[in-house]
């Protein structure tokens, strides 16, 4: 039976940790498969751990809003934006629900973006509306 590993390397200088989830049978086999994703990274640099809550799941793709959601609920930062360098945490669930998900969420901080390319600004004035109101980017702010 296939289970899920989170693997990452031990931190490159320019990027800092990456991590990537792949299911395998053994954690030899998954650090192989993350391979792929770490170019410039040798087997032995890979660390790998079981995340069984995920065992279940069909799709495990660090980048489909699916999974990312069930890594916020549980207890995992997702890094949203062009360049996924702007990250949300578990404390924003509530407010990422109240957008109808995570990627009504993404949307919104696109459409409140000067340039189209949120960043850490965007999830910054919607967590400061969500405190001030449980407002949400572009709701009508006048009385």
């Amino acid at each position: 039976m296939s289970k899920v590993y989170e693997v990452w390397n031990q931190g490159d200088p320019e990027y800092g940790k990456t991590v990537t989830y792949v299911q395998a049978e053994t954690v030899g086999k998954a650090k192989v498969k993350a391979l792929v994703e770490f170019e410039d990274t040798d087997f032995v640099e890979l660390r790998a751990k079981r995340i069984p809550w995920a065992d279940g799941l069909d799709n495990i793709d660090n980048f489909d809003y699916p999974f990312q959601w069930h890594l916020l609920h549980h207890g995992y930062s997702v890094c949203l934006g062009v360049d996924y360098q702007d990250c949300v945490d578990p404390e924003d669930v509530p407010m990422i629900a109240a957008y109808g998900g995570l990627k009504d969420f993404d949307m919104a901080l696109v459409r409140a973006s000067v340039d189209k390319m949120p960043s850490s600004y965007e999830i910054e004035m919607a967590r400061d509306l969500w405190g001030h109101g449980k407002m949400k980017l572009g709701d009508d702010y006048e009385s």
